[in-house]
């Protein structure tokens, strides 16, 4: 696989005299990449020096960045209605992602959310459309694809395709727009997984890896629940647009070994 392997990490929550160390033990497992979270990115909108600190100091490590997990949640989510809130939402995802580019991010993962009680789903997909209509132009100036993350509602698979027809039939160019392909939010429906490579195959440039039980949205290290990652990493091989593949293991929180967490998911994707 020529994908570029990337690690989320929840950064935040690390103690500050910890974070180096934790960067050594990345480095010294043969990590490259780290994925740029968004709890930086919200931390980047109080001070704006604080990713050209965290590039360099990733650096010191070896370390780059090629994905960014765009914000998310609320007024962030592309679904938000419109309106003053939805505005500046907007705004700061386009603020980020330019940042994001210039350290070094392909690409730039954005949540449709959840549609609010009451809307009807034609104008939930035209608020999304809306959105994206704003930010793509940004997008192309930043020389970075905006990848759409499937979540866990039940057709969210048929809903990104969807999306990604829409834009088939405009002037919008798509090389600056594609999918973020979530393996464990695929595998809480049964079959889900096959279906969404079936659906999404072509327009994949980003995968987040991370396993379940197929009941919750658990993110374990991949090979420890239900997710069948054999056919997983032939799949991805023959995404023709895949740039990245991210490790999602909530490795702080399950206290999983950083060496065991990078060797496991190199092995896995050869």
């Amino acid at each position: 696989m020529n994908a570029i392997l990337s690690y989320f990490y929840d950064w935040v929550n690390v103690p500050e005299n910890e974070i180096d160390p934790i960067l050594g033990e990345f480095e010294d497992a043969g990590a490259k990449f780290l994925t740029l979270v968004d709890g930086y990115g919200k931390m980047f909108l109080q001070d704006a020096n604080v990713l050209a600190k965290w590039s360099a100091r990733i650096a010191a490590h070896g370390l780059g960045m090629r994905s960014c997990h765009g914000l998310w949640a609320g007024i962030y989510d592309l679904v938000w209605p419109e309106g003053v809130d939805k505005d500046s939402g907007l705004d700061a995802h386009k603020h980020f992602m330019r940042e994001a580019s210039i350290c070094g991010s392909m690409n730039y993962t954005v949540h449709t959310g959840h549609t609010p009680a009451g809307m009807a789903a034609e104008e939930g997909y035209k608020n999304i459309f809306k959105a994206l209509d704003v930010l793509l132009p940004e997008a192309e100036k930043c020389g970075i694809t905006i990848s759409v993350e499937n979540g866990w509602q039940i057709d969210l698979p048929v809903s990104i395709q969807k999306i990604i027809r829409h834009y088939q039939t405009t002037d919008t160019p798509l090389s600056n727009l594609g999918v973020c392909l979530d393996i464990g939010h695929a595998n809480l429906q049964p079959g889900r997984v096959y279906e969404a490579f079936s659906l999404l195959a072509p327009y994949v440039v980003t995968s987040h890896l991370h396993d379940n039980d197929g009941v919750s949205d658990l993110h374990r290290q991949p090979g420890t629940g239900a997710v069948d990652w054999s056919f997983v990493a032939k799949a991805l091989a023959e995404c023709p647009r895949l740039q990245t593949v991210e490790n999602e293991t909530s490795a702080l929180r399950l206290k999983v070994p950083i060496d065991n967490l990078c060797h496991q998911f190199q092995s896995l994707l050869g």
